[in-house]
């Protein structure tokens, strides 16, 4: 537990100004459109919902908010762990750790959680904290601060809890179905430096053509269109089975569906990872983390 607790404090030393920074930037930038920009909703949209709009801001405001928010600090943190194999030996740092007890395995299995999954999960919580804010602003300015404070938060906040808690639940599911492509990235950086951003795509697409030639398909292309298509609905159902808003009525259901929704979407997405292409993943992960853990062991 020490030992994890050293790794995670670490990564933390080592990244918080650059994740607060990126944290803060899409709500400032949402704080400028809104200060300054036009905010008015007069249109088909507002005819429809009527007295519903400053709920239908708010809700719009926080999804863009969460997912803007966890975008920007999952890219972050994905481009980061392209290079968490070399980053200890630009400046010799890899002997200190080397002298701490402290095993290959952990020294690259703790970063990737931070990176992978703990920040992620952390962004969805800050984009909601973001996204209230702007529709504070927003909603104020359009409609006063007396109906912000009278919206139907007792169906708002079960609502946003529970997406944000499927949001959540969905990253470590998404990331095993992309931990193939990422930890053979993290090796192709390992052994060509930044040249493996180049090596493996590159790679991966001769031998996929080498192979149409001579069998006449795409395996790695499949492989991959399966990977992505899983690790989307590990986040979200492709389809999600909400009903057509087009009143206020049919907002008010829609909100009071999402915690049921997000509980049998969320066991969709279990199921799912019930699948050969799923294991293949695994056993490709599993192979790449051995051989990153062999690398770091032999590269003092």
């Amino acid at each position: 537990m020490n030992t994890f607790k050293a790794l995670v404090q670490r990564e933390w030393l080592q990244h918080r100004f650059g994740w607060a920074m990126v944290s803060i930037a899409p709500l400032v930038v949402a704080m400028l459109i809104v200060t300054l920009g036009q905010n008015d909703f007069k249109g088909e949209l507002e005819a429809e919902m009527g007295t519903a709009m400053p709920t239908v801001v708010t809700m719009i405001c926080l999804a863009i908010a969460t997912a803007v928010t966890t975008a920007v600090l999952g890219a972050t943190s994905l481009i980061l762990t392209a290079g968490l194999a070399r980053r200890d030996h630009g400046d010799r740092s890899n002997e200190f750790w080397l002298s701490m007890p402290v095993g290959h395995g952990a020294s690259l299995g703790v970063p990737l959680l931070v990176h992978l999954i703990a920040v992620p999960v952390v962004a969805i919580g800050i984009g909601l904290f973001s996204g209230i804010v702007a529709s504070l602003v927003l909603v104020s300015r359009a409609y006063g601060v007396g109906e912000w404070l009278a919206l139907p938060w007792g169906v708002i906040a079960p609502a946003a809890a529970a997406t944000a808690l499927r949001a959540a639940a969905g990253i470590p599911l998404a990331i095993l179905w992309l931990s193939p492509l990422i930890l053979l990235l993290m090796l192709a950086t390992a052994y060509f430096r930044s040249w493996g951003l180049v090596v493996l795509p590159v790679g991966l697409a001769l031998a996929d053509f080498g192979v149409q030639r001579i069998a006449g398909f795409t395996p790695i292309t499949e492989f991959l269109d399966r990977l992505f298509h899983n690790a989307g609905g590990a986040m979200f159902s492709p389809n999600p089975a909400h009903p057509d808003v087009e009143n206020p009525a049919d907002l008010m259901v829609a909100l009071g569906n999402a915690p049921a929704w997000a509980l049998s979407d969320f066991l969709r997405a279990l199921q799912a990872t019930i699948s050969p292409t799923l294991l293949i993943a695994l056993v490709i992960s599993a192979a790449s983390f051995a051989l990153l853990v062999h690398w770091r062991s032999r590269s003092v």
